[in-house]
Parts: C-alpha cells; structure tokens; sequence
C-alpha cells in the first residue's frame, strides 16, 4: 500500500505516543473475545477525530420516521414552554422544586414545565418526557451530592464492549485532542466518562452508528459538566474500555439490545447498497435496469 502523506503524519503522531498509549490503556479493555469488531465493521472510518461534543444542537445525521415525530413533539413543548410567561415559568419551577424537596414524584406535569425548569437551569431541553424527568432529578441529586459517589467506579462492573444500548448507563475511556475537529490534532490525553446512553441511531447518510451520553462525571483532560450530552461514534464508545452497570431486569434489556442490533442489520444492507464499487450495489443496479 503506498504511503500517502495522511498515513505519514497520522504514524508520526502514533509513534510520538506510543509510549503513553502503552500506559493508558487497560488491560481491561482487551478482555474477553474482542466484540467490538463487528460493531466496528459497520461504520467507516470517515474522521481521524474520534470523538464529538454536541450541544442542544443533536448534530446527527437523521433518524427513523418514529423518532422524527418525538423530536417534531418535543420542538411543540419547547415552542410551548417558550410562550409561558415569566410569571408561569416561575410558578412552574417552584412546582418543581417544590414536588423535589419533598420527596414527591413529578408526574402529572407538562413537558413544558419540565423545560422551563431545564433551561432555567442551564440544562439540554432535549429528549422526551421521561429523559427530561431523570435529567431534573439528577440535577436535584446532584446539587447536594459527589456525582462519583452516586455512580461509583466500582458499580460499572460488566465489560460490555461491543454491546451497548439506550438505557445503560457505562463508564468509557477516550482520546482528547488539542483542537476539536482538526485532522492529525495532537492528543493530550485520555479521560474517563461515565453516563447514561439516552439514544442511539444510524445517520441516514452514512449509516454510522452513534451514542448520545448524558454526562455523571468525567475524570481526566477535558473534563466534562455533569449532565452533559457527549455524542460519541461507536467504534470510538468500544476502541478502549466500556463497562456497565446490572440492570434491575436484564431481560428488559436484552429486548432493547435485540432491536439495536436488527437496525444495524438493515444499516449495514443499506450502505452495502449504496457503495457505489461492491459487487452486490453492481449487480443490483444491473437488475434494476434489466427490470
């Protein structure tokens, strides 16, 4: 294979951290029959930046149809919650407040309400009504308490790399670079993140997998808000250690990891029928055109 000036540079940089590489990386990580690699052979490696921080903004590449009317419905409420006046959304957020200090459960509100308080908080008004209602409650947890010791180290005791879905919450290694976004950007660093998985999709242009992690705490250079979104590609969520937390019914679990992995069937279909050089897109074409 001819080396290219891409290739030259990115084993610069490799060589030049080597010797860090070796130090940072668990031997934890390597554990068990390596299944992070049929997660990996579903995405192409479009990027030498490994890892994103998302915003509000939910920089994805698309979702399904479902998942379209969520966001069309939590655009409503926001739009909603945007209309109520100064008045309301105090009376609102003292509701709020209120239902939190004394232990009570905060069904019963509006969406809107859930993001008046959000945002009047400084906190991602994303999601639906159950992500809106964890995240209020983690804020309120988390005002008064360590969020490492809510979300202990110890407690992420399943090596799940290579088999992660929306709902778990997962404590992950990861490169930090110098500059965000830059090809052959100079690594500073690993961090540690721990969070919870509150959606995963396969972009409608690529068909690459990505995690959106709502932030517990991070360890490390770069280091994190609690309550953060960090979107994260999947080979990147496996490249180096991911481990879980049990859930309380596994088999729900299992329910949700089976549909995960029937979408990744259909996207990996799809972006073999749309690669333009495969054997299987030629043939396709050619008997279409037959037809």
């Amino acid at each position: 294979m001819p080396v290219t000036r891409r290739r030259a540079a990115v084993a610069a940089v490799a060589q030049e951290e080597g010797r860090d590489a070796a130090i940072y990386i668990s031997s934890d990580s390597d554990a068990g029959s390596d299944p992070e690699d049929s997660e990996s052979e579903e995405e192409e490696d479009t990027s030498d930046e490994d890892f994103i921080d998302v915003s509000d903004s939910e920089a994805d590449d698309g979702e399904s149809s479902d998942e379209e009317g969520e966001e069309d419905s939590e655009s409503e409420a926001e739009a909603e919650a945007e209309q109520l006046g100064a008045d309301r959304s105090e009376v609102a957020c003292n509701k709020i407040a209120g239902l939190l200090s004394s232990g009570r459960s905060l069904e019963g509100l509006k969406l809107a309400e859930y993001k008046v308080y959000l945002k009047k908080n400084g906190l991602s008004q994303t999601g639906g009504m159950d992500t809106c209602v964890d995240r209020i409650v983690l804020h309120w947890r988390f005002k008064d308490a360590d969020p490492r010791r809510i979300y202990p180290r110890s407690s992420f005791c399943i090596n799940c790399k290579g088999d992660v879905c929306r709902g778990d919450a997962v404590l992950f290694k990861q490169k930090v670079y110098e500059k965000s976004g830059k090809r052959h950007a100079k690594c500073i660093g690993n961090r540690i993140v721990a969070g919870k998985v509150i959606k995963e999709s396969y972009g409608k242009q690529k068909q690459q997998h990505t995690f959106t992690i709502q932030v517990f705490w991070s360890k490390g250079p770069g280091k994190l808000p609690p309550l953060h979104l960090l979107l994260v590609k999947g080979r990147n969520l496996y490249r180096m250690m991911t481990f879980r937390q049990p859930w309380a019914n596994e088999a729900e679990r299992l329910k949700i990891l089976e549909e995960k992995h029937n979408r990744g069937d259909d996207a990996r279909r799809v972006r073999a029928l749309n690669r333009p050089n495969s054997a299987g897109n030629s043939n396709f074409t050619h008997v279409s055109a037959l037809i």
